[in-house]
């Protein structure tokens, strides 16, 4: 969900046409207005009241909706206008409702905040009508977001010297709001992005980031998912049907296929490409087969002997590095080329790994810019948040250290890091990963271009 805060108090307001374009069409947000909604600031009784009821752990009560809404938000965008080197008061008073200990932050035993926010990036759009000075307004809530709330980033947005003389308003309101709109494609589309498929974990599709030129990738083309043994018929009916999927790519090993072998969906063809196997001649597979096997039927322990090999770190490099998965990338670009009518779907098993990386790679191809393909990466994360959670809370409960409860994220989510390193050396050893593209899985300059005009509009 994303949350728009609107404290534009004007019904024609330049801050408020700036938002929308970073926010794109009606129907993507949430949207409150805190002078609408009609909230006070906190008075001694209502401070009170509030205060017994978070000392009491009794969260239930209307008082804290505001608060919760905002803690559950994917993405946070505050429109609020230059006003006496700060806000208009509305903002304000909004923070001291939604500023409730134990929903938005909570404090450590060493008196530290930490906090409970969902979201990973606030937004905060303003203009002016002389130069911006920041200082007690947009790194206010900087600090607020990001040491207070749990936010990872906050980004200022702004149109300034929008009433000097000389000065032409609409042009310099215009080219922000293009530069809003080039990057709502990060976050805006969150809802569109994820599909409509209950029973498919990590299911999306790629539609809408820009790629190469500022072109946009289609939407309803490519799509990652995890495995689909589990998918209803409607479910398979919606997949042929609603989402028009021609080709089910499925990136799986062998035993894993048989194991839970794809449904047949109406007018699909199944695809079994095997990216990689284990090199049973490399010391470091068998020294990590051993102590995996040591473990028996105990799949905890198999994690853990896993995570102490250090070898997560490796997989993506062992992925793009590896023959095999040079042949089966090659047969998938080729099918990607190849189509015609419809669209394609890749999965892995939990469509994180292996999909992962194929799906970095036709962003790649497509143009799109490095920090937007590793935040398309990292939306994994956000679905298996409880997964990610649960591992970590039973690899301390096992008494493991430091070093293997950090590759929980790795083992039920993913590491941006790993990817990050995996690419650097696709990049040390092959020049660029369009080089890489290019000579080692045989997609020509033209294809490229071709694939471009494919999926880009």
């Amino acid at each position: 969900m994303i949350l728009y805060i609107n404290c534009c108090p004007r019904s024609c307001s330049r801050t408020a046409r700036l938002a929308q374009a970073l926010l794109g069409k009606p129907g993507n947000y949430e949207e409150i207005n805190p002078e609408k909604e009609g909230l006070l600031p906190l008075n001694e009784e209502r401070l009170k009241y509030r205060t017994e009821l978070i000392s009491k752990g009794d969260y239930s009560d209307d008082i804290f909706r505001y608060a919760k809404q905002f803690a559950e938000a994917d993405t946070i965008v505050i429109a609020a206008p230059f006003w006496d080197l700060s806000f208009p008061a509305e903002l304000k008073t909004y923070i001291e409702n939604i500023y409730v200990t134990g929903i938005v932050s909570r404090y450590s035993q060493d008196g530290k905040p930490e906090g409970l926010c969902r979201a990973k990036t606030l937004y905060y759009v303003t203009t002016a009508g002389g130069i911006y000075d920041g200082r007690y307004s947009f790194e206010y809530i900087k600090d607020l977001a990001e040491n207070y709330f749990g936010v990872d980033e906050a980004v200022l947005i702004k149109a300034e010297m929008l009433d000097i003389e000389g000065n032409d308003p609409e042009r310099i309101l215009a080219e922000s709001m293009e530069h809003c709109a080039a990057i709502n494609t990060k976050y805006i589309s969150l809802s569109e992005r994820f599909m409509d498929t209950p029973d498919i974990r990590n299911a999306r599709q790629l539609g809408g980031y820009r790629g190469d030129g500022g072109r946009k990738v289609r939407n309803g083309l490519l799509f990652r998912t995890a495995r689909l043994d589990k998918i209803s018929d409607e479910t398979a009916k919606k997949l042929s049907e609603k989402y028009s999927i021609k080709y089910v790519i499925d990136f799986r090993f062998g035993y894993e296929r048989e194991l839970y072998p794809d449904p047949e969906i109406p007018g699909a063809e199944n695809i079994n490409i095997s990216l990689f196997e284990l090199d049973m001649n490399d010391p470091k597979n068998i020294e990590m087969m051993k102590k995996v096997t040591a473990a028996g039927s105990d799949e905890m322990q198999k994690l853990i002997e896993y995570a102490k090999t250090g070898q997560l770190s490796d997989l993506y490099s062992d992925i793009l590095k590896s023959g095999q998965s040079h042949k089966g990338f090659a047969q998938f670009f080729r099918i990607l080329l190849d189509n015609k009518d419809g669209a394609v779907l890749c999965h892995c098993t939990h469509g994180k790994d292996r999909t992962g990386v194929a799906a970095a790679l036709v962003l790649y191809a497509l143009g799109v810019d490095e920090d937007i393909i590793m935040q398309d990466f990292l939306l994994t994360n956000e679905v298996y948040r409880n997964n990610i959670a649960y591992l970590q809370g039973e690899l301390k409960k096992r008494g493991c250290d430091d070093s293997v409860i950090n590759e929980a994220q790795a083992m039920a989510g993913v590491k941006g890091e790993y990817l990050t390193a995996a690419f650097e050396a696709v990049k040390t050893e092959y020049g660029s990963i369009q080089d890489y593209i290019k000579n080692q899985l045989g997609v020509s300059d033209e294809e490229i271009t071709k694939l471009r005009d494919m999926y880009l509009e």
